[in-house]
């Protein structure tokens, strides 16, 4: 059992491949889809073909692939959205699940503690948000941030 685990941020794309035991790291892409977008005003064609091609390429590892977009997603609007989630969709065989900054900040910070027996901080700085959590057998607390910067 191989699954791929891909979380597409705004400049980078972290892929990860789990057999059922472990976690192993996979090469990820960078591609500067909120630099882009900032100067383009949406989604950048390269960038989106660089992306699916990426995609597709991990078909040779394992056909169940899970995506997941963070930041730069979530502010488009619903019309691009709409077309990019389809295109996606239609050219991978993959859904694109646009996750809530809440919901990145749970599953990184769930990644980052599972061997983790005492409290820590866990300080998440990305592309397009920045969320901080408390952990201790559990999120205790946390607050996220949006970065509007280009």
């Amino acid at each position: 059992m191989n699954k791929i685990i891909v979380e597409v941020g705004s400049t980078c794309t972290k892929i990860d491949k789990f057999n059922g035991k472990n976690i192993e790291k996979i090469d990820g892409l960078t591609i500067q889809f909120k630099k882009h977008y900032h100067e383009d005003k949406c989604l950048r064609e390269s960038d989106i073909k660089e992306l699916i091609q990426g995609i597709n390429n991990l078909k040779t590892i394992s056909e169940d692939i899970y995506v997941c977009g963070t930041s730069i997603f979530r502010t488009l609007e619903d019309k691009e959205k709409d077309n990019f989630l389809n295109r996606f969709k239609e050219e991978t065989g993959c859904n694109f699940n646009i996750i809530s900054q809440e919901k990145e900040n749970e599953l990184t910070v769930y990644g980052t503690t599972r061997y983790i027996k005492d409290r820590v901080c866990v300080f998440i700085g990305g592309g397009g948000s920045t969320e901080i959590a408390i952990y201790d057998k559990g999120i205790r607390e946390s607050v996220n941030t949006k970065l509007d910067k280009k």
